[in-house]
């Protein structure tokens, strides 16, 4: 019956939950996880959620247990899923105005976001402006180094002679499967796009900005998730690989 109960109450606070955002500070500057009964500080991965109107600052651990799993709610509503390390005079505003410091987070991404769209639109505008037919002289030594990267990964971090595979989506959207040196497998938008860490479930993988991909999560899984939704896919070296 006690088992019972707790998966009774585990789900209810799910169901009344968002999650915000998840930030971090440095070690020496740890905060109280909120999660009641909990005794310890913490400072990486700290969840911040909207749980019926009232603002809960909590551990990574007491997130998963207070809700069921890590993933239950999703990505948060503001930044991504690796979170974002607060300044030293944002510490504070984490535990004394949690409101107020989700108000600067969100103006912040908001433009972030208005900034991007904006060099896209310059961009757009200086493309089509150009007289058709125009070119732009390419100086050998860049002509060089372009043929080189059609041949290669254009990331360094990606493990040298390793495969890569290419999912073209049924949204036009293009992924690349690729490995990282330290092992992991990473899911690429190829080409980038704007809102590219906001299209897959966490069941895919986690969004990482450092990279600009997704660190996948289980790779058997991703790829069927990947060919279900795909056009076509091509697996082999970058040359082979990539359209």
């Amino acid at each position: 019956m006690p088992e019972i109960h707790q998966m009774h109450s585990t789900g209810a606070c799910a169901a009344k939950a968002s999650l915000l955002a998840i930030v971090g500070v440095e070690k020496a500057s740890a905060v109280q996880c909120q999660h009641p009964g909990c005794n310890h500080r913490v400072y990486r991965r700290i969840h911040v959620v909207n749980e019926a109107g009232h603002l809960l600052v909590l551990g990574s651990s007491c997130f998963a247990k207070r809700y069921g799993s890590r993933a239950v709610l999703g990505q948060p509503s503001i930044g991504g899923a690796n979170g974002r390390q607060l300044s030293d005079d944002e510490r504070p505003m984490l535990v004394d105005n949690t409101a107020a410091l989700l108000a600067r987070y969100r103006q912040e991404h908001l433009e972030t976001q208005a900034a991007m769209k904006e060099k896209l639109r310059s961009l757009k505008a200086e493309f089509v402006s150009r007289p058709v037919g125009s070119v732009t002289p390419v100086p050998p030594s860049v002509h060089n180094v372009w043929h080189q990267s059609i041949r290669r990964p254009p990331w360094a971090w990606v493990k040298p002679l390793s495969s890569v595979a290419y999912f073209h989506l049924k949204d036009q959207t293009g992924w690349v499967r690729v490995q990282h040196v330290q092992g992991v497998q990473m899911l690429m938008p190829w080409p980038s796009f704007e809102g590219w860490d906001e299209v897959f479930p966490t069941s895919v993988g986690s969004p990482d900005l450092d990279t600009g991909g997704y660190e996948i999560t289980d790779l058997i899984q991703t790829v069927s998730f990947l060919r279900a939704r795909s056009e076509w896919d091509r697996v082999g070296n970058w040359s082979e690989a990539i359209p």
